[in-house]
């Protein structure tokens, strides 16, 4: 016989996000820019992700924006 406690619908996907804490201490911008990309990521809001990357200071000054901004636009989709 099986419980009922061992039968369990499957979850929806979900994202999870851990923190196990910093090492370092961070700028404001970084710390602003961390917020920035989670709510973007939400939201897939592609323009608002690099613009974190940019408050956040993880783009090279060369970056290629609209390269940038594709590959995030797919892993949007």
């Amino acid at each position: 016989m099986v419980s009922s406690t061992s039968y369990h619908k499957p979850l929806k996907p979900r994202i999870v996000m851990y923190d196990f804490g910093q090492a370092a201490t961070l700028t404001q911008n970084q710390a602003d820019g961390i917020l920035e990309i989670i709510e973007a990521i939400i939201d897939t809001d592609v323009d608002r992700s690099i613009n974190a990357f940019l408050m956040m200071g993880v783009l090279v000054d060369d970056a290629d924006l609209n390269q940038i901004r594709t590959k995030i636009a797919e892993n949007y989709r």
